[in-house]
């Protein structure tokens, strides 16, 4: 299944599901209902590390074997050890049978960016210190997944007009576009907040990081980057 062109790209829904799941469970129960205290939320952040560690497996992962070159040992000959590396790759995939589909396993890493803003906002309150962990290692991962995810849409448009929109079935997969841009602009407003509340440090020797008045310019760009992300998702609507 990890080698079918199109069965392994729904491996990324296992970790956007678990994130949605995380979600629910900071924001509903544990900040609306104030279940669980400490132990359930460091309990949601464990979880939350868990599912970082897929997203990144998925998206990294899957992409490599997109393209990875199948190995075939042949009869010895001129070859190093005999090896003859094949043109041919482990998946087969052709421009004309591109889906926006190939955006499933990056978009992992958009998702789970977002879960650790909600789980910041949390944190800020409990551990400062931690909330600022999650907000850093969030913001490179939708970073990460935005600049995969712009680089297949470049090419899914190319294929839009070259081939036009996918047949029968298929043609339900336009609507995927939708999910890092909106997605993206999601967490990017969150992970903005978040630096907003745990910024400027108290401690450390960043002249940056210590202005008084830089989680303000942090939460500012982040508004005008998640408002330029809607924009394009207005776009492909």
């Amino acid at each position: 299944m990890i080698h079918h062109p199109t069965q392994s790209l729904f491996l990324g829904t296992y970790p956007m599901g678990a994130s949605t799941l995380i979600n629910i469970a900071v924001s509903l129960i544990y900040q609306d209902n104030h279940f669980g205290g400490k132990p359930f939320l460091y309990t949601m952040w464990a979880l939350w590390w868990l599912d970082v560690a897929l997203s990144v497996l998925c998206a990294f992962a899957l992409v490599h074997i997109m393209w990875a070159p199948c190995v075939s040992r042949t009869f010895p000959i001129s070859f190093t050890n005999g090896i003859l590396i094949n043109r041919k790759s482990r998946q087969e995939h052709a421009l004309q049978r591109m889906t926006s589909l190939w955006l499933m396993p990056v978009v992992t890493l958009i998702v789970a960016s977002s879960t650790g803003g909600v789980l910041a906002a949390a944190l800020a309150a409990v551990n400062p210190s931690y909330c600022l962990l999650t907000l850093t290692v969030s913001a490179c991962m939708v970073f990460i997944g935005l600049g995969l995810a712009f680089m297949i849409l470049t090419m899914y448009l190319l294929r839009l007009i070259l081939h036009g929109i996918p047949p029968s079935a298929g043609v339900l997969s336009v609507f995927i576009p939708l999910g890092p841009m909106g997605q993206g602009g999601f967490s990017i407003l969150l992970l903005g907040q978040g630096f907003r509340t745990v910024l400027p440090l108290a401690y450390g020797n960043s002249p940056i990081l210590r202005l008084a008045n830089v989680g303000e310019i942090v939460d500012v760009i982040a508004l005008c980057a998640a408002l330029v992300l809607w924009s394009l998702a207005t776009m492909w609507l």
